[in-house]
């Protein structure tokens, strides 16, 4: 069987492959011995009569865009669906240099991986292999790309026409040994350039490591959150800005029901040493106070309408209840309200001085489709294991964006609201980034 190389024939010259006339895709196709399919609207197909490879290509790409799905031959094949698997994308893989480790998921009946290559001529390709094993024989077909963007395009179609074949057997069971989706189990084909999370390696350099989500028992309950607006000294060993320092910041107060107290800046001011949380909330273990730093934890008690806060760093504050709000001397604290479950409907974006912006999709149903989000929290590399395009469930959690990844990758992200209805924001900001609604409502 060829190599993923030489899948990639819908738009290198030489291969002697040329577009046929245009197929519906209401009319089933078929490789001879090997599953129906049916050609996506707006696709043309065409056969290479030296190998049976077929070829189907989208209509219309861009000058030097290049996508296409490759239908290989069905091949005899005794071993079970994973091992079938295993052996093409090894095929694949040796075919080039892996830019990212490989992505694994199902679709259907097939099981799917993802791999970004740097191929020996220095193009960069980003294939999809799909796999199905049934009777005697196994069979392979490639989605490939030279672009993400194009990717992001014309992906879910090539998905969508993948989850419509039928296979003869049940689904089949994850391609990921260390346990991905269960059999049976369906998720989206991964998408070009993204990621699986890679082992934390930030103690051998610059790396960061997102800190797990409690869930569950884990959880330690709220007593309430205050923010106020106040001139704050600091002392910051920063070398941008080193010293003892004034400013104008808001600031924000947690109290848990386990007497832990913490304190944050609810906006960052770009010192390295700064006590700001970009991952938001969700992600601190009130269950070990020292999760919000030497400067940001403490102790409270109340008695008699009266908030005591005994600070590991500076000193202890007294803060007198009025209503539901917090008060100092000189500064008012003012209630926080939860956002706990909130659901969003719309496309939110972050422009860019230059190429794309960074964008997410969210929907009332849970789930969501990010591009580019990771540059919010480092980009690739600080922040490796953060998936450059992807997909997944997400949660509105202790004003944090969780994101959980169909790679099993999991980053909380510091949330504000912007103005308007707080039930549906106009725009909102993700750790520091300005995201304002495109779509949707």
């Amino acid at each position: 069987m060829p190599k993923v190389t030489m899948l990639l024939v819908v738009a290198l010259a030489g291969s002697g492959i040329r577009p046929g006339p245009r197929t519906s895709r209401h009319l089933p196709e078929q490789a001879p011995g090997g599953l129906s399919y049916e050609v996506p609207q707006g696709w043309s197909r065409s056969v290479n009569p030296a190998n049976g490879l077929i070829s189907l290509i989208p209509n219309g790409l861009p000058f030097g865009r290049v996508a296409g799905f490759t239908i290989l031959s069905p091949e005899p094949f005794a071993g079970a669906p994973l091992a079938f698997h295993e052996m093409i994308v090894a095929r694949g893989a040796s075919a080039g240099r892996l830019l990212e480790p490989a992505q694994h998921g199902t679709t259907g009946g097939f099981l799917v991986t993802a791999i970004h290559q740097l191929m020996p001529n220095g193009m960069q390709i980003w294939v999809t292999i799909y796999t199905a094993r049934w009777a005697d024989r196994g069979q392979a077909m490639l989605f490939s790309v030279n672009a993400p963007d194009v990717g992001k395009k014309f992906g879910p179609v090539a998905n969508e026409m993948i989850a419509r074949i039928v296979v003869p057997q049940g689904p089949v069971a994850s391609a990921d040994p260390s346990g991905g989706p269960p059999p049976g189990a369906s998720t989206p084909a991964p998408g070009p350039g993204s990621l699986t999370p890679p082992p934390c390696l930030r103690p051998q350099g610059i790396e960061f490591c997102p800190k797990p989500v409690p869930t569950g028992s884990q959880v330690v309950p709220l007593a309430g959150a205050w923010i106020a607006t106040s001139a704050q000294t600091t002392f910051s060993v920063d070398q941008r800005d080193p010293g003892v320092k004034s400013r104008v910041s808001t600031g924000m107060i947690v109290l848990f029901t386990n007497g832990v107290a913490a304190r944050s800046n609810l906006v960052s001011g770009g010192a390295i040493d700064e006590n700001y949380w970009s991952e938001g909330l969700a992600a601190m273990d009130a269950r070990d106070p020292s999760e919000f730093g030497y400067r940001g934890a403490g102790k409270w008690t109340e008695s008699g309408g009266k908030v005591t806060i005994t600070w590991q760093s500076g000193s202890s504050v007294t803060l007198t209840r009025d209503g539901e709000r917090l008060k100092e001397q000189y500064i008012t604290w003012n209630p926080y309200p939860s956002i706990d479950g909130l659901r969003l409907e719309g496309r939110y974006e972050h422009p860019q001085p230059f190429g794309s912006p960074l964008g997410i999709t969210l929907h009332r149903d849970g789930t969501f489709l990010a591009d580019g989000l990771n540059n919010t929290m480092g980009g690739s590399t600080i922040n490796p294991g953060f998936p450059e395009h992807g997909s997944g469930k997400y949660e509105i959690s202790r004003w944090s964006l969780v994101l959980r990844f169909n790679t099993g990758f999991v980053q909380s992200i510091n949330l504000m609201l912007g103005q308007g209805d707080p039930a549906n924001p106009s725009d909102f900001v993700v750790n520091g980034y300005d995201f304002a609604r495109v779509s949707g409502r």
